[in-house]
Parts: C-alpha cells; structure tokens; sequence
C-alpha cells in the first residue's frame, strides 16, 4: 500500500459560489423550501450530515452538500451562468482555549467545477 500523498494546486476560483460571502449564504436559505419540496415529490429522504465527531460536528456532510448542488443548479438556470468553484469554511475540533470561538481544527474548501481553473500544482516542501 502507497503512503498517502500531499499535492498542493493553484487555483483561479473564476465565476465562484462563494460561501464566505453573505449574497450565496442567502442562496441556500431562500432554496432550501424548495429543495425539501423536491425530494418528497420524488418520494427521496433528505440527507443528513453523518459521522459525528466528540466536538458534535460532523465528519460527512450529504445534507450540505445536496443544498449546494440543488441552490447551484437554480442560481445557474435563473442567471444564465455556470459556477467556476465552491468555496465554503468548516469550523472543527472544539474551541482553540476556553471561551474561545476560534476552532482548533478550522479550515476552508475549495471545490473545482471547472478543471480549467486549476493554473498549476505542486509537491509542497516537506517540514
């Protein structure tokens, strides 16, 4: 068995469904209705956000991930473009000190629609 790999990448994020920006935040909010509504129609459950950790965040994140996809699409058909990537942060492992709302284990993903906006990778340097 291979060890794992590390591999950094430069990433142009384009035309961006942006989740640190209120305006798409708002997006998932005003859709959710909507998407609820879908799955019923189609007699589908809703997904849940699974593989809860001792902080009580959870590792898998199905539900988020559908209402992404889902206010994706209805953004996309309503004002006629396509969405580059998604970026989102994910605060986790508990508080950083007592009292703290800084997250131990904090950090920000980036997912790649289009491939056309990775610019280039790399082995990053070790220690």
């Amino acid at each position: 068995m291979r060890p794992p790999g590390i591999l950094g990448a430069y990433i142009f994020l384009g035309d961006c469904f942006d989740l640190l920006d209120v305006q798409y935040t708002a997006v998932l909010e005003t859709v959710f209705p909507a998407f609820v509504a879908d799955l019923e129609s189609r007699g589908e459950p809703i997904p849940q956000n699974d593989k809860p950790r001792a902080d009580g965040t959870k590792l898998l994140h199905a539900l988020d991930r559908a209402v992404i996809e889902f206010a994706i699409r209805v953004a996309e058909k309503a004002e006629g473009r396509k969405f580059d990537t998604v970026r989102g942060a994910f605060w986790e492992g508990g508080p950083a000190f007592p009292g703290s709302e800084i997250s131990k284990r904090s950090h920000i993903q980036i997912a790649v629609r289009n491939p056309e906006c990775v610019v280039g990778y790399f082995k990053p340097k070790r220690g």
